[in-house]
């Protein structure tokens, strides 16, 4: 798990270019998933509850904002972006 889902020094520059915590926290489930999975989920907050600590742990932010992280829009954009990241 921590292969895919350890976040390094370079991956936190990216993901805290987002302004809010939700959304950096979405970005980082997003980016963890489709390196895990190779794809990515249809609704990126439905992970597993160890899964969505473990990334929040290490970005110091409260899991339970995951559940704002909820603009269709946003989790487009944000994959767009990922796939020129990885």
């Amino acid at each position: 798990m921590a292969k895919y889902f350890m976040l390094d020094d370079y991956d936190k520059a990216i993901i805290f270019k987002r302004k809010e915590l939700h959304n950096q926290l979405g970005f980082a489930i997003q980016l963890c998933t489709v390196r895990f999975l190779g794809a990515f989920l249809n609704d990126p907050i439905e992970i597993p509850n160890e899964m969505l600590k473990y990334i929040s742990d290490q970005l110091k932010i409260e899991k339970d904002l995951i559940l704002l992280y909820n603009v269709k829009k946003t989790h487009q954009a944000h994959r767009i972006e990922i796939k020129k990241f990885i």
